[in-house]
């Protein structure tokens, strides 16, 4: 199937019936972020979402322990796991504070082209 092709080409089945009119504010911010930073905090919500599902896991598995012998064990790896969920959800808010600190404002004005 040829994309250039006039013969693949359906026509408009509205025709010329179909008006679209657009309402845009007169003032708009676009906020923009260095791509390396918004890699480090995505990475950063991952490993917090991992751990969390971890740390859920093994607090139900220590509150539903029916063998005493290895509730030191559940006991220690859900407080291992809370303590890296902390730091990550810590590091999570240091990345996006990091993303909108950093910042220039830099206004641009649009001019009215096209007939009216």
């Amino acid at each position: 199937m040829g994309e250039g092709n006039p013969k693949d080409i359906e026509q408009n089945p509205i025709g010329n019936e179909l008006q679209v009119e657009v309402s845009i504010p007169k003032k708009f911010e676009v906020k923009m972020v260095d791509a390396s930073s918004l890699g480090d905090y995505e990475l950063w919500v991952f490993i917090a979402s991992l751990l969390c599902n971890f740390l859920v896991g093994f607090v139900v598995a220590y509150i539903s322990n029916t063998i005493k012998d290895r509730e030191p064990l559940y006991l220690s790896i859900t407080i291992m796991l809370g303590i890296l969920f902390i730091l990550s959800i810590k590091m999570v808010f240091v990345k996006r504070k990091k993303m909108t600190i950093e910042k220039k404002i830099i206004k641009m004005g649009l001019s009215k082209s096209g007939d009216e």
